[in-house]
């Protein structure tokens, strides 16, 4: 009975061995793997800390045993991949001058945000998972200071209240409590005054539209007149409302210098209609006064003959 035992358990450990086997040499392969895409993989990211977090990832790699590198370490050192390729990312965003590329990273950085911690879910050292959070805190900070400085030489309003507030999201993101208080406030306020005057050139823009529709229909002299009052007001508000337009660079500003246009040739419509209709009324005037002057005159004459005529009677 007992060489029965013995052989079914020398049967067992020759069918177990290829699987450990197996199971050691997909080990070792997965490692290799590991630390050769590791020690391989580019960094362009100008945070030394990036580096530094590959160059820890590889120390860990190599001194673990083949048996402990596991599908979970794969997955958090495909992890530190992405984290990699998001900072070459935002690197290569932060290379431009064009504020719209440094709007673009601090979008790209939510992302680089969330595979942070993602790696720090998993059981790694807390160093690998500090160095990537470190760069990160840094670059909000720097792309804080871009936007803030690019809404200061922005000449669109508009688009300097935009940089403003996400440099204010970025000093928050990157810990600066005080700046982005600072400039929150100063968002809310620049808003405030933007909103208040696009309201009212907005306002002065339908009132302007209103009278050149109403200054279309005439059916007189007086309604000319009463349309010509109309159209140079108009003209007034398109004007006012293209200073406010003009001092925000908005752009609705090309929209309120066509209707400018639109009213200005209403206008000399109306001037060149005017003019006629004043013109025939004064040429009858001068008709009639000709013709009333003329029968004064005859009249005179007439009195004058007859009265000639009464004093050469005997």
């Amino acid at each position: 009975m007992n060489k029965i035992k013995v052989i079914a358990y020398i049967s067992v450990f020759f069918m177990l061995l290829p699987l450990c086997m197996g199971v050691v040499y997909g080990n070792e392969n997965l490692k290799r793997s590991l630390v050769e895409t590791t020690h391989d993989y580019e960094v362009t990211s100008k945070y030394g800390e990036i580096e530094q977090m590959r160059q820890q990832v590889l120390i860990k790699l190599s001194g673990m045993p083949p048996g402990e590198v596991t599908f979970e370490t794969e997955r958090w050192v495909q992890a530190v991949w992405q984290i990699i390729d998001d900072f070459n990312e935002l690197q290569n965003l932060m290379s431009s001058s064009k504020p719209q590329s440094h709007l673009d990273a601090l979008s790209k950085a939510q992302s680089a945000k969330e595979h942070i911690e993602a790696l720090k879910s998993y059981d790694v050292d807390a160093v690998i998972s500090m160095l990537p959070e470190t760069a990160l805190d840094r670059f909000f900070l720097e792309e804080a200071a871009f936007l803030e400085a690019a809404a200061t030489h922005e000449k669109q309003t508009k688009k300097s209240i935009m940089y403003l507030s996400s440099s204010s999201n970025a000093f928050h993101e990157g810990g600066d409590i005080s700046n982005n208080a600072r400039l929150d406030y100063e968002v809310k306020e620049c808003s405030m005054i933007y909103n208040e005057n696009m309201r009212l050139a907005e306002q002065l823009l339908n009132d302007a539209h209103r009278y050149l529709s109403e200054s279309k229909h005439v059916s007189g002299f007086l309604s000319e007149v009463e349309a010509f009052l109309k159209i140079k007001n108009a003209g007034k508000l398109t004007a006012q409302a293209a200073e406010i337009y003009s001092k925000h660079n908005d752009d609705r500003l090309n929209e309120t210098l066509l209707l400018a246009g639109d009213i200005e040739a209403r206008s000399s419509e109306l001037v060149l209609s005017v003019g006629k209709s004043v013109g025939i009324y004064v040429a009858l005037l001068f008709a009639l006064l000709a013709y009333v002057l003329r029968s004064v005159m005859n009249w005179r004459k007439d009195l004058r003959e007859a009265t000639l005529g009464g004093e050469l009677i005997p």
